[in-house]
């Protein structure tokens, strides 16, 4: 499954969550952009709940395009994705 129309405002790092349904162990291959794939190891108890997993991603300025497959085995069922504001790492408290 490919999401075409990921846009942010601008280059970075950004908070992607996948929302899945799997029974066991099972694993997604995710790619950014035609870049390398990152495998996503999943387990879960049910089909009927989505269950969510959070990493951070680079996403350039504009449009980006989400792929998330798995050739050799199922995959879990894909619920959704969300794409959360930019991740500042020059934050700091005082």
């Amino acid at each position: 499954m490919t999401f075409n129309n990921v846009t942010v405002p601008a280059d970075g790092t950004y908070q992607l969550e996948t929302d899945y349904q799997t029974s066991g162990p099972r694993s997604y291959f995710m790619s950014i952009d035609d870049g390398t794939a990152t495998e996503l190891d999943l387990n879960g108890s049910t089909f009927n709940n989505p269950a969510p997993v959070v990493i951070n991603v680079q996403l350039k300025a504009g449009v980006n395009a989400i792929e998330f497959g798995n050739p050799t085995e199922y995959a879990p069922d894909l619920d959704r994705i969300v794409v959360a504001s930019l991740v500042d790492s020059t934050l700091s408290s005082n």
